[in-house]
């Protein structure tokens, strides 16, 4: 590309080069996000797997440097930065850019939801990853994985009435989710509900 290529042909070339770096980190990404996270970070690491994710960190770098980057490259990227704890601040930044940018519209709203529902758990102040779990659920009102995530949120908070609201509601759309009435069960033993936490 920057050895000669006329205008056309350099835009051309950068173009392809972006969309297939794209395509192999989401691959890769995929890879990643596909294994246990006790494989992915701690004294378990898996070796293998922090290869395969530093090369989709790495190509999703090199993506972002280049003009008109797609915005999907940052969601990804933070996605990737997220799993290390001392990358969260570069993830939080990437999506607050992302979500300053006009062309986050146009992406589906399953990726807009996931995206602020990781932003939601990198913020450090509650109301702003509040509002971020809100604007996912709004966007994916049938997705338990964003209500569950709130309802953590919310029993931390130790607002138990309204996480027990968001797993009811989870409950009711997915009867058979064990996972939620486990999390129903801790969140009203805290409330001291002990008859309800066994029922």
């Amino acid at each position: 590309i920057e050895d000669g290529l006329d205008v056309e042909s350099s835009d051309f070339a950068e173009q392809l080069l972006v969309e297939v770096l794209l395509e192999r980190s989401a691959q890769l990404a995929a890879v990643v996000q596909s294994v246990p996270m006790q494989k992915l970070v701690g004294p378990q690491a898996d070796e293998q797997i922090q290869k395969v994710r530093s090369l989709a960190v790495t190509d999703l770098r090199r993506v972002l440097e280049y003009d008109n980057a797609p915005v999907q490259a940052k969601v990804l990227l933070a996605q990737l930065l997220s799993l290390s704890g001392d990358e969260r601040a570069e993830a939080l930044k990437l999506l607050d850019e992302m979500f300053a940018d006009k062309a986050t519209a146009e992406l589906p709203a399953k990726m807009r939801a996931e995206a602020y529902s990781l932003r939601a758990t990198l913020q450090d102040d509650p109301a702003k990853a509040q509002a971020d779990f809100d604007a996912a659920i709004k966007l994916e009102p049938n997705e338990a994985q964003h209500r569950m995530a709130r309802a953590d949120f919310l029993r931390r908070q130790g607002k138990l009435d309204e996480a027990v609201a968001d797993i009811d509601a989870v409950v009711e759309q997915n009867p058979d989710a064990a996972a939620a009435f486990l999390v129903k069960a801790q969140v009203q033993r805290e409330q001291n509900k002990l008859k309800e936490a066994l029922a």
